[in-house]
Formats: C-alpha cells, structure tokens, sequence
C-alpha cells in the first residue's frame, strides 16, 4: 500500500510541476517577454519543475522493480 502511495504522490508532483513548466512558458511566449526579466522566485520555481520532471520517472522505477522484487520474486535488486 505504501509503494502504491509514492507511485502517486509521484505522479501528482510530476503533474504539478508540468503545470509550472506551462505556465511559465505558455505567459512568456504570449507576452514576447525575455526569460531574463523573471524574478528569482520564478526562476527558481522553474528550476526546480525541471528537476522534478526529470529525477521523478526514476524514482518511479525504482520503486516499480522493488515492488516486483518485493511481491512477485524477481531478482533486481538480488547480488
């Protein structure tokens, strides 16, 4: 139940933070804007969107093969 947990808090950050990553982008292009002229709370949320996009499909499968490994008897993480 637990993993089923990550798996889905997982998956709101990721939604989450693909939010941000449109907003961000979709008000600058709308607005002919320079990216340079973002504040530092935007940079930084921004920043940390990209993180989260891409570190969060890693942990997913991390925590997919231990549940296999857990539940179903395979070997991933098995030396």
């Amino acid at each position: 139940f637990l993993m089923f947990a990550l798996h889905l808090a997982g998956i709101s950050s990721l939604l989450g933070s693909l939010n941000f990553i449109c907003t961000i982008g979709g008000v600058m292009f709308g607005s002919k804007k320079v990216y340079f002229r973002l504040s530092v709370i935007v940079w930084s949320y921004m920043f940390t969107s990209i993180l989260l996009v891409l570190s969060l499909p890693v942990l997913a499968s991390g925590i997919t093969m231990l549940l296999f490994d857990r539940n179903f008897g395979s070997s991933f993480f098995d030396p």
